[in-house]
């Protein structure tokens, strides 16, 4: 099973366990869920999907989690987590890749 098959089998057992704590912040799985899953339509309308990257710059948060769960759920890949330890990195794609 996928990242996003297993969540949503959490989702439809628990929905309304807290999946994701952030600050003062609580998702159920079933909000994660479902915020994911219309970020992850919006993306795939824009041309996300497994020939075509996502990247992400959010700060760590729930917003975050879903992004991730969404570009997941979409198909695309993600860029490596190395890539965005240099500064320079985000600031040349955001440049040279045209907007999903």
């Amino acid at each position: 099973m996928t990242l996003p098959e297993l969540f949503e089998a959490q989702a439809a057992r628990t929905p309304d366990a807290v999946a994701v704590v952030a600050g003062a912040e609580r998702l159920t799985f079933a909000e994660v869920n479902a915020a994911a899953n219309r970020l992850a339509r919006v993306l795939a309308g824009r041309g996300a999907g497994p020939e075509r990257m996502v990247g992400l710059a959010l700060p760590r948060s729930a917003d975050l989690v879903v992004a991730i769960l969404a570009v997941l759920k979409s198909g695309a890949p993600t860029p490596p987590e190395r890539t965005w330890e240099t500064t320079s990195a985000p600031r040349r794609w955001a440049r040279t890749t045209p907007p999903t």
